[in-house]
């Protein structure tokens, strides 16, 4: 426990020196650092889990498919780039493919 708590301080976002270590309390370790680091780590993955479904690979339409061109828009605009911007990407690279 006193390794893995030492090598949890002295990594970044801390990077605490080995004296400055020594001062803290098994307290002031769990409860001002691994408990909230922990938590921040819990809640940046329930923010980074999509709520949208991925598509499964069988429905994303194969190349030269007539489907693709909307497919793409759409992955765009999940993007957050507007129909309009979305449908010029597309045009743009679909013209270099040619």
């Amino acid at each position: 426990m006193i390794l893995k708590a030492h090598q949890m301080l002295a990594q970044e976002p801390w990077c605490f020196h080995p004296a400055q270590i020594a001062v803290l309390t098994d307290w002031q370790i769990e409860h001002l650092y691994a408990r909230p680091a922990l938590e921040r780590a819990k809640q940046m993955k329930a923010d980074t889990t999509s709520p949208t479904k991925a598509t499964p690979e069988a429905e994303i339409p194969k190349a030269g498919d007539p489907k693709m061109e909307d497919y793409v828009i759409e992955q765009f605009m999940k993007m957050g780039m507007s129909r309009k911007k979305a449908k010029a990407k597309y045009d743009q690279q679909a013209k270099k493919a040619k």
